[in-house]
């Protein structure tokens, strides 16, 4: 189970088309194994382009992350990217 807590810094006005991003979050790590539970430092960054299509919807485009985990002295480094719509509610 990872938990995360952070922000998400839009780099332009929102009302443009298209809005860089990054979003920086700090977490933990929770793993299990024979009984034994365990709870690991959690740093990952992530950062991307918002393109508006209509209305609430936009999509995400190359939202790359990248993850350091911490456990029992050693470093676990991952990196993902991906491609999806949004879809937003409110002002």
């Amino acid at each position: 189970m990872v938990r995360f807590g952070g922000v998400t810094w839009k780099l332009a006005d929102s009302s443009k088309k298209v809005v860089p991003f990054v979003q920086p979050l700090v977490g933990d790590t929770r793993n299990s194994l024979s009984g034994t539970i365990q709870n690991n430092f959690t740093f990952q960054v992530a950062g991307g382009v918002d393109i508006k299509l209509k209305g609430p919807v936009s999509l995400d485009l190359v939202p790359a992350e990248y993850t350091l985990t911490r456990q029992s002295g050693m470093s676990a480094n991952s990196y993902s990217a991906a491609v999806g719509l949004q879809f937003s509610f409110g002002k």
